[in-house]
Parts: structure tokens; C-alpha cells; sequence
């Protein structure tokens, strides 16, 4: 069974259509047009033609038997939307999965440097201002592990750590 809105023709050696599907008798025994006898022309290389009802299709031909028992061709137009329909829509599937895996990866990018980057940077921006007004009691509050932020927040807890103990013992060496 053919899509909707093709076109089957058998042709006689001179070009007459001697069968048409879909069925239509004003064509048997008429020649077919320029377009069509390009077509037939072009054996089994396909070709896209628009017809005059503005439907391009996409156009086969091939002959019919050997050659000593007969010269007839079949045309064969299939619609260029039939054919390309179902890779269209797999294409606009394949660019929607596409668009959908860009999104999660700039949600999952903003959401990493936002949790795993700024909010530990901005942490350590509040503990050294905290500690240059004077406040050695402060402490980043980040777990201390091996990346480079944790690595700098040790270091912050350690210089506040070390300027408390060194303020606590001048304090003593005062009230002596």
C-alpha cells in the first residue's frame, strides 16, 4: 500500500500511461508530460519533483521485464513529506533530548558552583572579615577535606586558631 498522495504510472515505449493508481481515466493513452518523461528518463536514479498539484515527490522509475518482452516503465512518485515525516520527527525527538540534556547540565553546573564553590567561598569571605574586625573567635565552619577550598578554610582556622592563642597569651603576660 502506497502513502497518501502518491502516484504509480506505467508507461508504454512512446510515453502513453497505460495504467495510473490512483485510478483516473482521463490518463490511459495520454502522454505524459515533459516533467514526467524527465523523470522516466532518469531509470532509477530518484529524483524530486513538484507536480502541478504543488506536491513534491520524490520520483523513481524503472523498467518492466526484459527488454525483448517489454518497454514499459513504472513511475512511482511518493510525496517528500511521506518520506521524510518520520525522520522529521525523530530529529525534532533527537534536538528535544538535546535541548533537555543542555538544560540539566547548565542546572546541574549552576547548582555545583553554587552549593560546592560559592556558598563555601562566601563562608570563608565572612570568616576573614570576621577576623580582620578582630573577632579571632570565628571559624569557617567547613569541613576541612583535601580540595583547595577545604585546604584554604584550614588554613583560615588555623592563622584565627593561632592569632586567639597568641591574644590569650598576651593577655596573660599583661594581667602579670
Amino acid at each position: 500500500k502506497l502513502p497518501a498522495g502518491s502516484l504509480l504510472l506505467t508507461l508504454d515505449e512512446e510515453g502513453q500511461v497505460i495504467s495510473r493508481r490512483p485510478s483516473d481515466p482521463g490518463w490511459f493513452g495520454k502522454k505524459i508530460r515533459e516533467a514526467d518523461a524527465r523523470i522516466a528518463a532518469t531509470a532509477s536514479t530518484p529524483a524530486v519533483f513538484t507536480d502541478d498539484d504543488g506536491v513534491s515527490r520524490l520520483y523513481a522509475s524503472a523498467k518492466v521485464g526484459p527488454a525483448s518482452l517489454s518497454n514499459y516503465t513504472v513511475l512511482i512518485g511518493v510525496p517528500e513529506g511521506e518520506i521524510l515525516g518520520d525522520a522529521r520527527r525523530s530529529q525534532l525527538v533527537a534536538l528535544a533530548g538535546f535541548g533537555l540534556t543542555l538544560l540539566l547540565a547548565a542546572l546541574a553546573a549552576w547548582w555545583g558552583g553554587e552549593v560546592l564553590i560559592l556558598r563555601r567561598l562566601r563562608s570563608l569571605g565572612r570568616a576573614a572579615n570576621s577576623i580582620a574586625s578582630g573577632s579571632l573567635s570565628t571559624r569557617t565552619g567547613i569541613p576541612h577535606g583535601r580540595e583547595e577550598i577545604s585546604q584554604l578554610a584550614r588554613a583560615l582556622d588555623e592563622m584565627a586558631h593561632n592569632l586567639e592563642q597568641r591574644e590569650i597569651e598576651r593577655d596573660r603576660a599583661e594581667a602579670k
